[in-house]
């Protein structure tokens, strides 16, 4: 039963754009951070801050194991 709930959300979902760049699509990882960034600024009024510190690199995964 949990995993036919889990199916019918994962329609509704999107992929972590993490997720997304590390399985070489980064296109749709920017549309999704480009709608969060939006609906932020419609919720609040505002822009979100820049990131602060260190920067983090993300390279696609050329083989992705199943165990």
């Amino acid at each position: 039963m949990i995993g036919l709930v889990v199916l019918y959300l994962r329609r509704y979902m999107p992929e972590s754009p993490r997720w997304l760049l590390t399985h070489g699509h980064p296109e749709e990882a920017e549309r999704i951070v480009a709608e969060i960034e939006r609906r932020v600024r419609e919720d609040t009024g505002r822009d979100l801050p820049p990131p602060a510190g260190a920067s983090l690199r993300i390279r696609p995964k050329r083989l992705t194991a199943l165990a």
